[in-house]
């Protein structure tokens, strides 16, 4: 995850032609591209699928809009709009909606990379508030999730990581305190290294049998702040030292677990019909990803023409409202009158008009109206009720937080803050003294200062209160990454081949070596050292080899090119058993 700059500067009037372009929209996606029809549907399926398996792994709040997935058909067309020729895809949350932009690479490795950008964006929208390390960690672990039979395999090792790491090793306590400011974190010769490692502590802590029992734990403890060694210490009574060590281990094994859900992907309309766009949509799509990279003039441009196209439509005036505030440019408010006024229903645009806008009556106004459309955006109706609170009416305030039935973990410290003092200043002060003694019980590290000024605030006598609210907090945990971009970089490839078939033998001499049946063919690879070896089995998670003849179905990935004098094809790299 770390800041990246758009190269895209395509003129204002140089707008691609209508004909080519498709939506193609599913329960929980929306994905627009100018690629072919088959490639939008599979892919579309296949983040269904993923997001399918993680509804029952994570605590999942789910965007008020859709993600939108850019999928482009030109590599050009992609690295212009990327900026970054060593990633295939990448997911920023933008004040508009969430964003995934695609590259045409349809390789194993493009897919996993737009997996794990999928999967930065649950763990946005979990209640999961994690270091860097852990939120990359996570989402290396399970972007090469996969059906295998009538279970979804967690784990199969990543090659070039394990390459990676066991030749340029970082010391742990570097990764786990690593931050958006850090020199490891934002220094290019270090990305892989970082993910690598990062994604081989969290395959550890989540899947080895000494640590996995604690890892929710290890996550919640992070989540209420404690720094990582903080809650190694606290869950597994391990210093980070002691967890290194058997990180190094672990590693440096000739096996490593993988585990076996019993569940399958969710069965989901594989044939999603388009509908064909038109050059003022994905002109906004476009926009949204250029304004994205910090070149807001251009973005701007793009959308002034786009509201000449279409004078009726509000979408441009939209984007143009968040970005020129976003950018710090003048006419942000002017670009939300005008959006309203064409009749938008953007949610996200009323929620931040607060922020460029002084009106507070219209930014209320344009709130309710929101929630009447959208009446579970409890982000959207926690900003109204505060408005009320700021502008002297607390009544009104505890009428709208009274509204909010359900609170996600991410927006507690903005809630409660919100809840007790329109409770309080309304005369609800059996109310707000509960709500401040259920504060101090669930705030976490971070607001537990918070919570006790909410706790004492709740038990003075209001009579003897000054009739204004003290303040009103907008801790928005769940909004504050809103801003943030999450790229994977990918480290140096390792040429790897994979081969399926049936392993018929395992000669242990010097060199030892596999023997694959593969059709009619027999296909030997050679072993140069057992612990370059990466070994994922079956159910129950471990794969074992012994010498001698087999008989087992098995994927391997092997390097090629490396013909000996023994005949062998090349050097085996990682070993799959099969069901």
């Amino acid at each position: 995850m770390r800041h990246w700059v758009v190269l895209l500067a395509l003129a204002a009037s140089c707008l691609p032609a209508a004909d080519k372009y498709f939506v193609y929209e599913s329960e929980h996606f929306e994905l627009i591209t100018d690629g072919p029809r088959g490639r939008a549907q599979n892919v579309l399926a296949h983040f269904e699928r993923v997001r399918s398996f993680f509804e029952t792994m994570l605590n999942l709040r789910a965007p008020i809009l859709k993600p939108r997935i850019v999928m482009f058909n030109n590599e050009k067309d992609y690295q212009d709009h990327a900026g970054n020729k060593n990633t295939a895809a990448y997911y920023i949350g933008l004040p508009q909606r969430d964003y995934i932009a695609m590259s045409p690479a349809m390789t194993e490795a493009a897919r996993r990379t737009a997996v794990h950008e999928y999967i930065h964006l649950l763990v946005h929208y979990s209640d999961m508030r994690v270091p860097i390390w852990l939120n990359e960690g996570i989402a290396e672990l399970y972007s090469n999730v996969e059906q295998v039979k009538k279970s979804i395999r967690v784990g199969t090792p990543i090659a070039g990581h394990v390459y990676l790491i066991r030749n340029s090793w970082i010391p742990l306590a570097e990764v786990t305190s690593a931050d958006h400011q850090s020199k490891l974190y934002n220094r290019r010769e270090h990305m892989g290294p970082f993910y690598g490692i990062s994604w081989a502590l969290t395959h550890m802590l989540s899947l080895d049998q000494r640590y996995r029992p604690g890892f929710r734990k290890l996550s919640d403890a992070m989540t209420a702040g404690a720094t990582s060694e903080e809650a190694f210490q606290q869950v597994y009574q391990k210093s980070i030292t002691q967890v290194e060590a058997d990180l190094k281990a672990y590693i440096e094994g000739s096996r490593v677990n993988v585990v076996n859900f019993d569940i399958q992907f969710e069965k989901v309309d594989e044939k999603v019909e388009p509908r064909q766009v038109t050059d003022y949509e994905w002109g906004v799509a476009t926009a949204d990803l250029l304004g994205a990279s910090h070149r807001a003039d251009q973005a701007a441009a793009r959308l002034e023409a786009l509201t000449n196209m279409a004078a009726q439509r509000p979408e441009a005036w939209e984007s143009l409202a968040l970005i020129r505030w976003r950018a710090g440019q003048s006419g942000s408010w002017e670009a939300f009158q005008k959006a309203r006024s064409l009749g938008s229903e953007h949610p996200h645009l009323a929620f931040w008009a607060g922020q460029f806008g002084k009106d507070s009556g219209v930014v209320r106004e344009s709130l309710a109206r929101t929630l009447e459309k959208y009446p579970d955006y409890a982000e959207a109706r926690l900003r109204l009720s505060g408005s009320y609170l700021k502008d002297g009416d607390p009544a009104k305030a505890f009428a709208q937080a009274t509204l909010i039935k359900k609170i996600h973990p991410a927006l507690v410290g903005w809630y409660f803050p919100v809840y007790i003092q329109a409770a309080y200043y309304s005369g609800k002060v059996a109310e707000a003294r509960a709500a401040a003694d259920q504060f101090a019980r669930v705030a976490n590290k971070k607001d537990k200062a918070l919570a006790e000024e909410m706790r004492l605030l709740a038990a003075k006598d209001p009579r003897k209160t000054a009739s204004q609210p003290a303040r009103i907090v907008e801790s928005r945990a769940g909004l504050a990454t809103q801003f943030e971009e999450f790229v994977v970089e990918e480290p140096p490839p390792v040429p790897l081949s994979f081969l399926s078939g049936t392993l018929v033998e395992l000669q242990c001499g010097e060199p030892a070596s596999l023997h694959i049946q593969s059709g009619e063919a027999v296909v030997k690879l050679a072993i140069d050292d057992p612990k370059n070896l990466q070994l994922a089995g079956a159910a129950g998670g471990m794969g074992e080899l012994q010498c001698g003849a087999q008989k087992r179905p098995v994927k391997l990935g092997y390097m090629p090119g490396q013909q000996r004098a023994d005949g062998a094809a090349g050097i085996a790299r990682t070993i799959e058993f099969l069901p």
